[in-house]
């Protein structure tokens, strides 16, 4: 029987996992610094003069704000597979990046102490976008986290991941729509304007905090976990919407 602890370490009776080692029987079979390891990195470019950026990934999306003119997509890293799918398709006004590898799962499944999947990577899109005018951003990834950091600023942020996290971490928004099924949700922003927020989770916590907050509407729910609805209402803006998770906390502050 194989055991978990909360330090990320899964142990069997020939199985050992510890943070990226995987180790069968004394070796270790797999080592993303090691030979085995196939190194990515490539970069692709667009125009800035879109309006709605389209992401699908099955790695990790971090979103950043930047200075050049251009938008500038890079998928690196290292995995267990040069087979892989890296896409920067520009359409009229919008831009759909898409950044899949094979067999890629940001996990391991362990059936009775038996790796079932041996594949592993530690693949990051990175995408850095200008600042210019943009309606919507929508990203979309299976089975890895989503990042949007600090200065990014776009109407409307849509993200969905089925088996990672969620994190805006200053982003500038005025709806905010957010979805995990096995992960947590992380939220951290200052308002300029009234925002509207639809975020659940199925299986993980949420926290989210908003600063600049002087009406709440918004409903806190959590169906089997703590819930927490204490915004400080000290602000200019009026926040409304809702924020559930079936199986998980929410804090709403």
């Amino acid at each position: 029987m194989s055991r978990f602890n909360f330090f990320g370490n899964i142990s069997g009776e020939n199985v050992v996992i510890n943070g990226n080692d995987v180790i069968i029987n004394g070796k270790q079979v797999n080592n993303p610094g090691g030979k085995e390891g196939k190194e990515i990195d490539e970069i692709k470019k667009a125009t800035a003069q879109i309006k709605k950026l389209y992401v699908t990934s099955n790695v990790r999306v971090n979103i950043y704000d930047g200075n050049d003119d251009v938008i500038v997509a890079r998928l690196h890293g290292t995995a267990s597979s040069k087979d892989f799918q890296f896409d920067v398709v520009p359409n009229n006004d919008s831009l759909r990046i898409t950044a899949n590898i094979e067999g890629s799962s940001g996990g391991i499944t362990i059936i009775n102490d038996v790796i079932m999947s041996g594949s592993f990577n530690n693949l990051q899109l990175d995408i850095v976008l200008p600042r210019s005018p943009m309606e919507i951003i929508i990203i979309q990834s299976k089975n890895s986290s989503i990042s949007v950091e600090r200065n990014i600023n776009v109407p409307i942020i849509c993200a969905a991941s089925t088996n990672g996290s969620i994190k805006i971490d200053g982003a500038i928004f005025r709806k905010l729509q957010l979805e995990c099924k096995n992960g947590s949700i992380r939220i951290n922003s200052h308002l300029y304007s009234d925002v509207e927020l639809d975020i659940t989770n199925q299986n993980g916590s949420i926290d989210c905090a908003l600063s600049n907050v002087g009406i709440s509407t918004v409903e806190v729910c959590s169906k089997n976990g703590h819930c927490k609805n204490s915004p400080v209402l000290s602000g200019k803006y009026t926040a409304s919407g809702s924020i559930f998770s079936k199986n998980g906390s929410v804090k709403f502050h």
